[in-house]
């Protein structure tokens, strides 16, 4: 009677550990999720140079000037979920 419920066990602590290693593969983001890179074009009428600009990811980030010596500024903004507008102000 030991035996099998040593196999039974056995077993149980197999089909328990499948579902856990599926259960957390479920859990990873597909490809799609990550950040897609590349440069942003902008052009159109309203600008001084009729090819358009290239802005690049790390000029985005503040990393690399945006001209001779103009950096974007980053700011950090905080956000509430909780809507109370009614009652407080």
């Amino acid at each position: 009677m030991t035996i099998v419920n040593e196999r039974r066990s056995y077993h149980l602590f197999f089909i328990l550990a499948v579902f856990l290693l599926v259960g957390w593969m479920s859990l990873l983001p597909p490809d799609s999720v990550h950040a897609a890179g590349g440069d942003i074009t902008i052009s159109g009428e309203g600008l001084n140079n009729p090819e358009g600009v290239i802005i690049t990811q790390e000029q985005l980030r503040g990393e690399e000037p945006l001209d001779d010596s103009y950096y974007l500024e980053q700011q950090d903004v905080v956000y509430s979920t909780i809507n109370t507008w009614p009652t407080k102000s």
